[in-house]
């Protein structure tokens, strides 16, 4: 009964979080993403949070989470690029290059991809990108 209980508490959770993200009330969708996280230590619930805090421009943290999810499914395009997007808030040029070479490999026909990797490649353009 309280696996029952917990998977519904954390999809409660989950909801409200993604309906604070849409609304733009990062804060409180972060605090929600955080619950869930506690009842299920899971790479979704890891991404919603470190999404979260991206939000709140909070990239230092936001990078823990979203490498513990890369740890988990590194071949995850979105929080490849969610993390690649992290490290060059954080300005961490060559970690961010790592991540989408490694995207860029696996699918190398994503412009997105591409012209992140083509950015963290670029000293003026990543700077400029950052400010």
């Amino acid at each position: 009964m309280s696996l029952y209980l917990d998977a519904i508490k954390e999809k409660y959770y989950c909801t409200i979080g993604l309906n604070n993200l849409r609304k733009g009330k990062f804060l409180k969708a972060c605090k929600n993403f955080q619950k869930a996280l506690l009842i299920n230590p899971g790479p979704e619930n890891l991404f919603n949070v470190g999404i979260s805090l991206m939000s709140l421009n909070q990239f230092s943290d936001a990078e823990f989470y979203m490498i513990k999810v890369h740890e988990k499914i590194p071949e995850n395009e979105i929080n490849g690029l969610s993390l690649g997007e992290c490290l060059l808030r954080l300005k961490k040029w060559k970690k961010a290059e790592e991540i989408f070479t490694e995207l860029s490999q696996l699918n190398p026909r994503n412009k997105t991809i591409l012209h992140y990797l083509d950015l963290s490649r670029n000293v003026i353009a990543r700077e400029k990108y950052v400010k």
